[in-house]
């Protein structure tokens, strides 16, 4: 809970509590060696988002879906893959942004083959979607996730994550 809402939070409040957050769970990291694989696979992609380690939340979404635990395996390749997709946009690579916004979409949609439910999922699904220029399927997943969420389509992460989702889109107009 250290750094989970950052919506309202400057860019340097919200770096401050991430590495908070990151460093609370590398102590419980260790502390719970022997828990059930399930359970550190969760902790482990908690550490990677709030370290900023996104190859490495790829990465263990494939080792946790090898594993059978495809739930939390595909929701850290979907997190992962958008995310490097967005710093390859910021680096103006679009090839690779573009790639790994593709990754992102594809774990997502195995991802709700699982669970459709949980609204977190379709905001990162807006991402790898928007990344890729379609706006339109963007918006849908974003509505979808106040829907699943108990809020209305004024509700303020709605107008956040569109607002990145633009931010990264106009770097190059990414479009497939």
């Amino acid at each position: 809970m250290t750094a989970e809402d950052d919506v309202n939070f400057a860019k340097a409040r919200v770096k401050i509590r991430y590495r908070q957050a990151a460093q609370k769970l590398r102590k419980l990291l260790r502390r719970t060696r022997g828990v059930s694989s399930d359970l550190m696979g969760a902790i482990q992609n908690e550490y990677y988002w709030f370290s900023n380690q996104p190859y490495k939340q790829y990465k263990l979404g494939f080792l946790e879906v090898l594993k059978g635990n495809k739930r939390g395996g595909y929701y850290s390749q979907g997190v992962g893959a958008v995310q490097l997709a967005k710093a390859y946009a910021e680096k103006k690579n679009k090839k690779l942004a573009l790639r790994w916004a593709k990754k992102s979409e594809l774990a997502w949609i195995e991802f709700f083959k699982i669970n459709s439910k949980w609204h977190n999922s379709y905001l990162f699904y807006a991402r790898a979607l928007g990344y890729q220029g379609r706006i339109k399927e963007a918006d849908k997943a974003l509505f979808k996730a106040a829907k699943l969420a108990g809020k209305s389509k004024n509700w303020n992460v709605i107008s956040f994550e569109r607002k990145q989702i633009t931010k990264i889109y106009k770097i190059f107009e990414l479009k497939t």
